[in-house]
């Protein structure tokens, strides 16, 4: 098989999905890999350091693309890179396909198969993929809030969520030194494992509660990391709330990319263009987080990835999705079938 490398072109965007010591372990089990020229540059990594694990280095995307059977990526394509693809390629790469019904009927139109890293997923419910890219997420949104807070002190924090993003997120906040750390969480089992994890300054709240919106009200900090539906008419913190909180305090949106859990994060940002205001408090809504830490990113992603890649470059795709379950729960689509119902099929 050969396994295609692409360069991100997404703004922020300088994560890579393999590393050198991946590619080279590919290398070693039998496959053939190829990598866009500077594809590794935003993580630190020169192409020589690919071409010495045995990695051939191709001047462009297309160049890459002619011979490639399975795309790594770390983000979906965007519309600019769709005409590169030729029928019947895989993809494997964070799609977040359920927001995306341009690129969904990409896939479909070239029958393509294409899996997504975030819906890997092990027999005991862990997202081996997503959680590394989340713990960096929840750490950094505690540095992003107290840059875009400036001179004020980062006193209180609310966290909406405890999983994966949530949980560091809180921990980060307790170590640099907030007074008081409220964390929410809709999942009573979760919400009971999580007093045996955090620190004592960590506050944990049920969802629903009669005090969110007073605790937020009173924050220097809101750090969304909960998956509520983007058209859902229920919000975890509605207009009004976001109305009553002090001038120039900050809401990080984490899950921006699924969106709804904050009403007034209307759109996506970028790390050109980070934050909007609405009612005098700062929303930064980039959904690609990890991108600011990129070498730590990328190297913490190529472990949790080469597995599930050698898998697919040793056996086959067919027989890779046949014997490992993990795979099969992230199949989006498979030969322009669309295989995951949670996903919007062509537009009529």
């Amino acid at each position: 098989m050969n396994i295609g490398i692409l360069k991100e072109i997404q703004n922020g965007e300088k994560r890579i999905a393999l590393l050198p010591e991946a590619a080279g372990a590919l290398v070693a089990a039998g496959a053939s890999v190829t990598m866009e020229k500077g594809a590794g540059l935003g993580a630190g990594v020169a192409d020589t350091a690919f071409v010495r694990a045995g990695v051939e280095v191709r001047p462009s995307a297309a160049a890459v693309l002619r011979t490639a059977d399975l795309v790594i990526k770390v983000k979906g394509p965007t519309p600019a890179e769709f005409d590169g693809f030729a029928p019947g390629k895989a993809l494997f790469c964070f799609l977040v396909a359920r927001n995306r019904p341009e690129l969904v009927d990409f896939l479909l139109r070239r029958r393509m198969t294409a899996l997504a890293f975030e819906a890997v997923q092990t027999d005991d419910g862990r997202f081996p993929l997503l959680e590394p890219m989340s713990t960096i997420a929840g750490r950094r949104a505690v540095s992003i809030g107290r840059e875009l807070l400036g001179r004020i002190d980062l006193r209180r924090i609310v966290v909406l969520g405890g999983g994966t993003a949530g949980t560091a997120a809180a921990r980060e906040a307790a170590a640099r030194g907030a007074v008081v750390v409220d964390l929410f969480e809709i999942d009573t089992n979760r919400l009971q494992r999580l007093r045996t994890l955090l620190p004592p300054e960590v506050a944990l709240h049920p969802v629903p509660s009669p005090r969110l919106a007073d605790i937020v009200i009173a924050a220097d900090l809101v750090i969304d990391t909960a998956t509520v539906p983007a058209h859902s008419r229920v919000h975890l913190i509605d207009r009004a709330t976001v109305g009553r909180m002090q001038p120039g305090r900050v809401i990080v949106d984490v899950s921006a990319t699924v969106g709804g859990a904050v009403e007034t994060i209307h759109r996506l940002t970028s790390h050109d263009d980070p934050v909007f205001t609405v009612g005098g408090i700062l929303h930064y809504a980039v959904p690609n987080i990890p991108g600011l830490a990129a070498a730590d990113a990328s190297r913490a992603l190529s472990q949790a990835l080469l597995p599930y890649v050698r898998t697919l470059a040793t056996e086959g795709i067919p027989k890779a999705l046949e014997r490992c379950a993990d795979l099969r729960r992230a199949l989006v689509c498979k030969d322009g079938a669309l295989m995951d119902r949670s996903v919007s099929g062509p537009r009529q």
